[in-house]
């Protein structure tokens, strides 16, 4: 057994009662160590003094994760502090998982999309989750504020395509539909990185770093940039969510709303030299999925 490595684990509490049945210790990167105790598998992670207060909230958002019907969360048995060696750390179960994109890659389409049915079913929970308070946020405003700064922002670095003109004017003319919309807990963060999949179609998910509200179809935008490579996933997701049942045309307007204000925002940021939401391949890819949003419905949907 690595030494050193043992010794930061004899600082904290929960393996107090379980170094004696210690098998294994292993350093599976410059701040985890993968400890095997009883023939269970955790891993410490070590981190700055200066993280402790995510760590608090990562642990906040796995309890809400936890609550989340048909997700299978990791469980994170303790954070705490280890002051004489300036590190804060967690300590949480070890799982062989890989991402959804390396795993979908070897499955066949009937397959992919039995996945998106099980994530669809997740998803759904995720929003229908009680939402205890919201401090009287107003959804339309918000999106109202992010699309007028959006505008502001395209209108300095004065360059225009013909896509341009046609995102700008599907914007300004359809930001009202945002009125009146369902308040759900979102995801936000959905990716082929970010759901993992563990032994052999298990789901969890990554990347939830706060607890935010607003309508939940906005989380299906996430759902169209994962159709670009795999739409059969998507359409499982997209089925399994409606249960099957007829899809309003409210839906399908609302998502190529909020899609179209992140291909504009990725195309602003591409010209200001920042990281983007969508490349440039992407952003041809869905524009071509909605024929340049002549069509409110995306080709993977239909």
């Amino acid at each position: 057994m690595n030494d050193k490595s043992l010794d930061i684990i004899k600082r904290t509490k929960f393996f107090t009662d379980k170094i004696k049945n210690i098998s294994s210790i292993e350093d599976i990167s410059s701040n985890k160590i993968r400890v095997i105790s009883n023939e269970k598998s955790y891993v410490l992670g070590l981190y700055s003094m200066d993280d402790f207060d995510k760590l608090k909230k990562e642990e906040i958002i796995n309890n809400y994760l936890k609550s989340i019907d048909l997700l299978d969360t990791l469980d994170l048995f303790e954070i705490g502090i280890m002051p004489d060696i300036n590190k804060s750390y967690k300590i949480f179960e070890y799982r062989d998982e890989i991402s959804l994109g390396d795993y979908l890659d070897k499955l066949k389409k009937d397959e992919i999309y039995n996945i998106g049915i099980k994530f669809g079913k997740i998803l759904k929970n995720i929003h229908i989750k009680k939402i205890d308070e919201y401090d009287g946020f107003d959804w339309y405003k918000n999106v109202d504020t992010k699309v007028n700064f959006l505008l502001y922002r395209h209108g300095l670095n004065k360059i225009n395509d013909n896509n341009d003109y046609i995102l700008i004017d599907y914007l300004t003319s359809n930001k009202y539909i945002c009125k009146n919309t369902a308040f759900n807990s979102l995801y936000q963060n959905i990716s082929e990185k970010n759901i993992r999949i563990f032994d052999d179609g298990e789901i969890d998910i990554r990347g939830l770093k706060e607890i935010k509200i607003g309508d939940g179809v906005s989380d299906f935008v996430n759902i169209n940039k994962i159709a670009i490579k795999y739409p059969e996933f998507a359409k499982g997701v997209l089925d399994s969510y409606h249960n099957d049942e007829v899809i309003s045309r409210k839906f399908y307007r609302l998502l190529s709303f909020y899609q179209v204000y992140y291909i504009l925002e990725s195309l602003v940021d591409i010209r200001d030299k920042k990281e983007p939401y969508l490349n440039e391949q992407e952003i041809e890819a869905i524009l071509n999925m909605y024929d340049n949003f002549s069509e409110i419905i995306p080709t993977w949907a239909k």
